[in-house]
């Protein structure tokens, strides 16, 4: 019995955990809980303070009456079995417990073990041996539930099978100590209970057995112990337990017979190990290789679990056919095994799959008609929790409450009789919290948020989940106008951040701060309504330098200040930073700060401030017609459908002021009176658009630039996606005309560039250009990340003459140049040019196609040869990639399309390419930020060049001067437009 020992307290301990740091008392309060609930609350009280007092027969008395509420309670009825056997040694009332307990959870391993177990001590193998083969058939990983069904086997005289299955369960075992400390208490207890079956006898056969067994295969259980001992968190580094693992399994497939259970265990293990690795395709191979041998084994729970895997997998790397396949094979083989309960749950992660991909009206059925049913009828609570939350959700999102508050109602009467785990009880709560956020309620979101940060365990304070807790509880006290308590709140959830920060491994790392970015931004915005510019400055600056700066690999502890920016500062220059990102009805403010070297201004603006004047009336007459639609958003009563666009409205009017930019552009030789009239209007309308941005954003700040030159933009959210130079002032001129513009993606970023630069001495060029781009076959777009590309509609390039005269010119100014152009322009030739990281180089110039993955900013990336016939590398020279190598550059140029854009991040503005270059190495970027025409891209670059080689001006003046000149018409009446000039940016010092 040793081995079930420490598991028959584990219900009772957890209940008591449970109760005494969940919240649920508090949730007394709430009207909302039924009679039950309340009754159970209390007897939980009660059993508490019997437990503290040892009174164990009022303990069984007390879990009689929550049972008789509560039947399906799992805590309850495991906390009453482990007080009937372990403190009574009453075998009856212990069987009673656990068989509710199986006949509430036919799927519970421990239930099903302990219950067929103790049928055994109780002389009933016959009633004991269709649970002990449910238990064997749910895990046949489990050496416990293998022995156990051979014990039953043995006893009722099938001995063939029984000693199949001992044999299955030898196989498993790796030492002598382990089997014996697993055996030898329990072949002892059955000896005397059943002497005529002579256990005594059959455990001195299987010792032998084992001990033969095990002989022959010592060199493999060595290595497997080795592994297991490796494989803890902390002990040894991924590779070598990898290097581990595969030679463990080298091992076991030279022996014969094969292991075949313990082959798969190291496979899926592989399979684990590798994917943390960051290893896609090697994962999935390992975990489908395993699938072979458990088809062998007929082991369906197994197999259901690897596909489940492969599903997580492909699910998390967005190829949603993939997981939806991968999660159906898993519901197939949990059919097959007869577990409705795990059949359920790959239900549900298949209606998770239908949801990510927008198919919510599918993944409705699959909840309501499949995993519904399937968990109410099994008493699968937590899961039945999951299930209730989803159509709540889906309801509220429907506009339809009554049955969203069913839903959510049925969740809290369920949570509330069974006292769930801390998590879901804080999934339950963060419903009730966002209901009643909706019902601007903030009285009882804030109750029910006290009750989420109290049901957090204290062990789990520094935890993402508590994290959020105090975010929301800071936004609900600046729903208030709270602003002081906000900022606490804020300031809580900041410090958790920086502590979980240490804690997590790079990738985890990168993700954990990406997604939290924005509670810098509500700091900021509590920070202005305080009146607090310095919290306001800093706030702003931590939100864009956080994920760049741990990616570049220089966290900056140093406090930076608006006064000691101003020490540094010239007296001609302005920085212009900005909080724009996408809004909601609480942070819908968006804040501009302008500091120069003797003061510093804030402004707050809404949506609506770029839309319509204080009267509420459109800015333009152009905007009154192209904006109608938002018109109503803030004047009148939205239409749910589009409520969505009030939030994008700045993103909308950027993309806007570059659609017009080019409608306005193309020759105007041939057209008809109509079309010419056409494109001015659309000249016009860009006009307008940019007065709108000027008018909202600049002139504010009249007075803090009067006779200022430069102005350095750090822009963030929608505004990283509008072109600044062609913003117009009331004089009609271009803002590129009156100052010298440039963009940074933070100060602290640019200080860590500014001291990187100061090493790089190098004096090397690479030119890279004028790619081949032939037609793909089907095998050639199966290479690399090409499906990604065919599936976003970008595979198919057209060829870029313009860019073989453009690297041409440009290799004139440069002796140490390195082209690699036409045929040469490949991946593997690019790459081979950055193996020594020693190597600094002055410039890098690409004149290529570029391609931005809006939805996966680490597939954007750099086009270059794109050719048939089988490659190392697929010609998509990506972020992930440029991010893993070392391109040591004082300038990166992507003379390409789209480079400067990326995916939008909140507070970080856009992570793409550019940022991609900098963690490689390069200290300024010129990206540009929409598609850009081929012959003037390489009039502009090659003008550029002349300038920065010919003349001595740095590439950020010269790009400012080629601007001017193209305005001023030196290439041609048509190349004045904006579309022409304006797209190309300088990023840096």
């Amino acid at each position: 019995m040793k081995k079930r020992t420490g598991l028959t307290s584990f219900y009772f301990r957890t209940i008591v955990c449970l109760v005494l740091i969940s919240p649920l008392f508090i949730a007394l309060k709430s009207t909302a809980q039924s009679e039950n609930t309340r009754k159970i609350k209390t007897l939980e009280k009660e059993m508490i303070a019997a437990h503290e007092q040892k009174e164990y027969k009022k303990i069984l008395l007390i879990g009689d009456s929550m049972l008789a509420i509560a039947p399906a309670n799992k805590r309850v009825l495991g906390s009453c079995y482990n007080v009937a056997w372990n403190e009574f040694k009453d075998t009856v009332k212990s069987l009673a417990y656990l068989k509710l307990a199986v006949a509430q959870h036919p799927f519970d391993q421990y239930f099903l073990s302990n219950y067929s177990w103790l049928l055994l001590l109780d002389r009933q193998p016959v009633k004991a041996l269709p649970i002990c083969k449910k238990a064997y058939q749910f895990d046949r990983s489990s050496i416990p539930a293998i022995i156990n069904y051979a014990h039953c086997l043995y006893l009722i005289g099938t001995k063939t099978f029984a000693e199949e299955l001992y044999d299955e369960a030898l196989a498993l075992t790796t030492s002598m100590d382990a089997y014996t400390k697993t055996q030898d208490a329990d072949y002892e207890l059955l000896h005397k209970i059943f002497p005529y079956a002579k256990f005594d006898a059959l455990r001195l056969q299987q010792k032998q057995k084992a001990q033969i067994a095990l002989a022959f295969y010592q060199s493999a259980n060595k290595l497997y112990n080795e592994f297991t001992e490796m494989n803890v968190k902390g002990k040894a580094t991924l590779p070598a337990v990898l290097a581990k693992i595969n030679t463990a399994l080298t091992a076991e497939k030279k022996l014969e017979p094969l292991r075949i259970k313990r082959i798969s265990k190291y496979l899926t293990t592989l399979g684990y190990t590798i994917y943390n690795t960051g290893q896609v395709k090697p994962a999935v191979e390992k975990y489908q290789q395993a699938i072979d041998y458990n088809l062998l084994l007929e082991d369906y729970t197994e197999l259901g679990k690897i596909y489940y895997n492969i599903g997580v997998i492909y699910k998390a790397i967005r190829l949603l056919d993939s997981a939806y396949y991968y999660f159906d094979g898993a519901a197939y083989c949990y059919s097959l095994s007869g577990n409705k309960v795990s059949q359920a749950g790959a239900y549900t992660a298949i209606a998770e799959v239908l949801d990510i991909n927008g198919e919510t009206e599918r993944a409705l059925p699959i909840i309501r008609d499949s995993v519904l049913p399937l968990v109410e009828k099994y008493n699968a609570y937590e899961e039945t929790i999951d299930a209730y939350i989803f159509l709540s959700n889906y309801y509220r999102n429907d506009m339809k409450e009554d049955s969203s508050n069913y839903y959510l109602e049925k969740c809290m009467e369920t949570a509330g009789i069974n006292t769930v785990e801390p998590r879901k009880l804080i999934t339950v709560y963060n419903q009730l919290t966002i209901r009643a956020f909706k019902e601007k309620n903030y009285r009882k979101a804030k109750e029910y948020l006290f009750m989420t940060l109290e049901a957090i365990p204290e062990y789990e304070y520094h935890s993402l989940q508590n994290l959020q807790a105090l975010q929301e509880t800071g936004t609900l006290y600046y729903a208030e106008k709270n602003y002081d308590s906000a900022k606490y709140y804020f300031e809580k959830s900041i410090d958790i951040l920086y502590i979980m920060r240490n804690t997590l491994e790079y990738e985890e790392k990168m993700t954990f701060l990406a997604s939290n970015t924005s509670l810098f931004n509500q700091l900021a915005l509590c920070n202005y309504q305080l009146g607090n510019k310095e919290g306001v400055f800093k706030a702003m600056e931590e939100s864009k330098s956080l994920v760049l700066l741990e990616k570049l690999g220089g966290r900056n502890e140093d406090k930076l200040s608006i006064e000691k920016l101003q020490e540094k500062m010239k007296e001609d220059e302005v920085y212009l930073m900005t909080y724009f990102s996408k809004s909601d009805d609480i942070f819908s403010g968006k804040i501009i700060m302008a500091i120069s070297k003797e003061s510093t201004a804030i402004e707050l603006l809404s949506d609506s401030t770029l839309l319509f004047n204080a009267a509420r009336q459109p800015v333009s007459p152009y905007m009154d017609t192209i904006f109608s639609g938002f018109k109503k958003l803030w004047t009148g009563t939205p239409d749910p459908s589009i409520s969505h666009l009030r939030r994008s409205s700045t993103l909308i009017l950027a993309v806007y002021l570059q659609t017009e930019l080019a409608k306005a552009t193309a020759s105007s030789r041939g057209l008809k009176p109509a079309e010419l009239k056409e494109k001015e209007l659309h000249a016009n309308n860009a006009m307008i658009l940019g007065s709108v941005f000027y008018e909202a954003m600049l002139k504010p700040f009249e007075k803090l630039l009067k006779d200022k030159k430069k102005i350095i933009i750090i822009p963030d959210g929608q505004l990283s996606f509008v072109p600044f130079e062609t913003l117009v002032d009331e004089k009609g001129k271009y803002l590129t005309e009156t100052y010298n513009i440039s963009y940074l993606p933070s100060i602290k970023v640019a200080e860590l560039l500014l001291k990187r630069q100061s090493t790089y001495k190098g004096t090397k060029v690479a030119l890279i250009g004028n790619p081949v781009y032939n037609e793909l076959s089907e095998a050639d777009m199966e290479i690399g990340v090409r499906p990604a590309y065919r599936s976003a509609d970008a595979f198919a390039w057209n060829t870029l003459p313009g860019t073989k005269a453009e690297i041409d010119s440009i290799r004139k100014f440069y002796k140490l140049s390195t082209t690699l152009s036409d045929v040469n322009c490949t991946e593997e030739k690019f790459k081979a040019l950055f193996v020594n990281p020693a190597e600094k180089y002055a410039l890098v110039h690409f004149a290529t196609h570029g391609h931005v993955m809006d939805n996966d900013a680490g597939l954007s990336s750099v086009v270059l040869n794109q050719v048939v016939g089988k490659k190392k590398e697929d010609g998509y020279l990506t972020s992930n990639e440029i991010e893993a190598m070392k391109i040591p550059a004082q300038l990166v140029v992507l003379s390409a399309c789209q480079t400067g854009k990326g995916l939008l991040m909140d507070g970080e503005g856009v992570q793409g390419l550019s940022s991609s270059f900098m963690v490689a190495g390069a200290n300024s970027l010129i990206v540009s930020l929409w598609s850009v025409a081929d012959k003037s891209t390489s009039l502009f670059m090659q003008e550029v060049y002349k300038l920065a080689n010919k003349e001595g001006l740095s590439f950020k003046a010269a790009i400012q001067k080629v601007k001017q000149l193209f305005l001023a018409g030196k290439f041609g009446e048509e190349f004045r437009k904006p579309y022409y000039w304006a797209p190309f940016i300088y990023i840096g010092n």
